[in-house]
Protein backbone atom coordinates (compact mmCIF):
# COMPACT_ATOMS: atom_id res chain seq x y z
CA UNK A 1 0.00 0.00 0.00
CA UNK A 2 1.37 3.46 -0.60
CA UNK A 3 0.65 6.76 1.48
CA UNK A 4 -2.91 6.99 0.70
CA UNK A 5 -4.38 3.43 2.94
CA UNK A 6 -8.33 2.94 3.18
CA UNK A 7 -10.09 1.85 5.86
CA UNK A 8 -13.31 -0.64 5.62
CA UNK A 9 -15.82 -0.10 8.43
CA UNK A 10 -18.19 -2.73 8.43
CA UNK A 11 -21.51 -2.35 10.76
CA UNK A 12 -23.60 -4.86 12.22
CA UNK A 13 -26.85 -6.04 13.60
CA UNK A 14 -27.68 -8.22 15.90
CA UNK A 15 -31.42 -9.93 15.43
CA UNK A 16 -33.13 -10.50 18.28
CA UNK A 17 -35.01 -13.67 18.96
CA UNK A 18 -32.38 -16.29 17.49
CA UNK A 19 -30.21 -18.77 20.26
CA UNK A 20 -27.00 -16.21 20.23
CA UNK A 21 -29.47 -13.53 21.15
CA UNK A 22 -29.07 -13.57 25.18
CA UNK A 23 -25.95 -14.29 25.10
CA UNK A 24 -24.95 -11.51 22.78
CA UNK A 25 -26.44 -9.22 24.94
CA UNK A 26 -24.98 -10.63 28.54
CA UNK A 27 -21.92 -10.34 27.22
CA UNK A 28 -22.35 -6.78 25.36
CA UNK A 29 -23.72 -5.41 29.00
CA UNK A 30 -20.64 -7.23 30.92
CA UNK A 31 -18.43 -5.35 28.16
CA UNK A 32 -20.03 -2.49 29.02
CA UNK A 33 -19.88 -2.65 32.71
CA UNK A 34 -16.40 -3.81 32.88
CA UNK A 35 -15.61 -0.24 31.35
CA UNK A 36 -17.57 1.64 33.86
CA UNK A 37 -15.68 5.06 35.02
CA UNK A 38 -14.05 4.87 38.12
CA UNK A 39 -16.52 6.74 40.55
CA UNK A 40 -19.32 4.77 38.90
CA UNK A 41 -17.55 0.73 39.85
CA UNK A 42 -20.15 0.41 42.75
CA UNK A 43 -23.01 0.80 40.29
CA UNK A 44 -21.28 -1.29 37.40
CA UNK A 45 -20.94 -3.83 40.42
CA UNK A 46 -24.74 -4.10 41.56
CA UNK A 47 -25.93 -3.91 37.97
CA UNK A 48 -23.58 -7.07 36.86
CA UNK A 49 -25.16 -8.91 39.68
CA UNK A 50 -28.93 -7.86 38.93
CA UNK A 51 -29.49 -8.52 34.94
CA UNK A 52 -31.31 -11.21 33.83
CA UNK A 53 -31.08 -11.12 30.07
CA UNK A 54 -32.72 -8.09 29.69
CA UNK A 55 -34.47 -7.84 33.52
CA UNK A 56 -32.49 -5.68 35.95
CA UNK A 57 -34.07 -6.81 39.80
CA UNK A 58 -32.40 -5.26 42.48
CA UNK A 59 -33.41 -4.11 46.22
CA UNK A 60 -31.55 -1.33 48.02
CA UNK A 61 -32.32 -0.15 51.85
CA UNK A 62 -33.38 3.49 51.40
CA UNK A 63 -35.23 6.00 48.75
CA UNK A 64 -32.31 7.70 48.78
CA UNK A 65 -30.55 5.00 47.52
CA UNK A 66 -32.74 4.14 45.08
CA UNK A 67 -32.81 7.58 43.50
CA UNK A 68 -29.02 7.06 43.50
CA UNK A 69 -28.94 4.01 41.88
CA UNK A 70 -31.54 4.48 39.30
CA UNK A 71 -29.55 7.70 38.30
CA UNK A 72 -26.01 6.37 38.05
CA UNK A 73 -27.12 3.27 36.12
CA UNK A 74 -29.21 5.54 33.70
CA UNK A 75 -26.02 7.31 33.05
CA UNK A 76 -23.90 4.57 32.85
CA UNK A 77 -26.13 2.06 30.69
CA UNK A 78 -26.90 5.29 28.07
CA UNK A 79 -23.03 5.77 27.39
CA UNK A 80 -23.70 2.17 25.20
CA UNK A 81 -26.50 3.74 24.51
CA UNK A 82 -28.98 1.02 26.41
CA UNK A 83 -32.09 2.98 27.61
CA UNK A 84 -32.88 1.91 30.83
CA UNK A 85 -36.73 1.84 31.20
CA UNK A 86 -39.91 0.47 33.13
CA UNK A 87 -38.44 1.45 36.81
CA UNK A 88 -40.95 0.00 39.54
CA UNK A 89 -40.43 0.67 43.42
CA UNK A 90 -43.15 0.23 46.18
CA UNK A 91 -42.67 2.91 48.17
CA UNK A 92 -44.74 6.06 47.58
CA UNK A 93 -42.04 8.93 47.80
CA UNK A 94 -40.93 6.90 44.72
CA UNK A 95 -43.67 6.92 42.25
CA UNK A 96 -41.83 6.07 39.28
CA UNK A 97 -44.41 5.61 36.20
CA UNK A 98 -47.77 6.06 37.17
CA UNK A 99 -48.80 7.33 40.34
CA UNK A 100 -52.52 7.50 39.91
CA UNK A 101 -53.27 3.56 40.23
CA UNK A 102 -53.79 2.18 43.63
CA UNK A 103 -53.50 -1.35 43.22
CA UNK A 104 -50.77 -1.99 40.69
CA UNK A 105 -48.79 -5.41 39.95
CA UNK A 106 -46.54 -5.80 37.35
CA UNK A 107 -45.14 -9.01 36.03
CA UNK A 108 -41.29 -9.48 37.22
CA UNK A 109 -39.70 -12.76 35.80
CA UNK A 110 -43.00 -14.91 35.66
CA UNK A 111 -43.92 -13.71 39.31
CA UNK A 112 -46.44 -10.92 40.10
CA UNK A 113 -44.87 -8.00 42.14
CA UNK A 114 -47.76 -6.37 44.54
CA UNK A 115 -46.52 -2.98 44.97
CA UNK A 116 -48.71 -1.47 47.21
CA UNK A 117 -48.61 -4.72 49.54
CA UNK A 118 -45.17 -5.75 48.31
CA UNK A 119 -45.74 -9.29 47.69
CA UNK A 120 -45.09 -11.41 45.37
CA UNK A 121 -47.67 -14.37 43.58
CA UNK A 122 -47.40 -16.67 40.60
CA UNK A 123 -50.58 -17.92 38.60
CA UNK A 124 -51.28 -21.34 38.07
CA UNK A 125 -53.11 -23.03 35.68
CA UNK A 126 -54.08 -25.95 37.11
CA UNK A 127 -54.32 -29.37 35.15
CA UNK A 128 -57.73 -29.44 33.79
CA UNK A 129 -58.06 -33.70 32.59
CA UNK A 130 -60.70 -35.35 32.03
CA UNK A 131 -62.19 -36.95 35.58
CA UNK A 132 -61.92 -40.62 35.52
CA UNK A 133 -58.92 -40.54 32.81
CA UNK A 134 -55.49 -42.22 34.23
CA UNK A 135 -53.08 -39.22 34.77
CA UNK A 136 -49.33 -39.83 32.54
CA UNK A 137 -46.09 -38.79 32.70
CA UNK A 138 -46.55 -36.12 30.21
CA UNK A 139 -49.57 -34.56 31.89
CA UNK A 140 -47.58 -34.48 35.21
CA UNK A 141 -44.74 -32.58 33.95
CA UNK A 142 -46.43 -30.16 31.62
CA UNK A 143 -48.08 -29.14 34.42
CA UNK A 144 -44.92 -29.21 37.02
CA UNK A 145 -43.18 -26.85 33.94
CA UNK A 146 -46.13 -24.68 34.00
CA UNK A 147 -44.51 -22.20 36.41
CA UNK A 148 -41.94 -20.05 35.14
CA UNK A 149 -39.42 -18.90 37.99
CA UNK A 150 -35.99 -17.98 36.76
CA UNK A 151 -35.33 -16.40 40.41
CA UNK A 152 -36.05 -19.64 42.46
CA UNK A 153 -38.83 -18.04 44.49
CA UNK A 154 -41.27 -20.59 44.02
CA UNK A 155 -38.88 -23.15 44.30
CA UNK A 156 -40.22 -24.54 48.07
CA UNK A 157 -43.85 -24.81 46.11
CA UNK A 158 -42.64 -26.76 42.98
CA UNK A 159 -39.80 -28.52 44.68
CA UNK A 160 -42.91 -31.56 45.62
CA UNK A 161 -44.30 -31.48 42.12
CA UNK A 162 -40.93 -32.00 40.80
CA UNK A 163 -40.50 -35.08 43.24
CA UNK A 164 -43.14 -36.35 41.84
CA UNK A 165 -42.10 -36.62 38.67
CA UNK A 166 -38.79 -38.11 39.60
CA UNK A 167 -40.74 -40.68 41.30
CA UNK A 168 -42.66 -41.54 38.58
CA UNK A 169 -39.55 -42.08 36.22
CA UNK A 170 -37.49 -44.31 38.98
CA UNK A 171 -41.01 -46.29 39.12
CA UNK A 172 -41.08 -46.80 35.45
CA UNK A 173 -45.04 -45.02 35.53
CA UNK A 174 -46.11 -44.67 32.39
Amino acid sequence: MGKESSYNVFSTKEVFGISSSPFLLGATIEFHLNNAPPHLQETSFKLKNSFYVDNCILSVNSVEECSKFISESQGLMSTAEFNLRGWECFHKLLELNNPDEETKVVPVLGLNWNLPSDTFSIDVKYFSGEKGTPVTKRQVLSAVHRIFDPIGFTCPITLTSKLLLQECWRMGIS
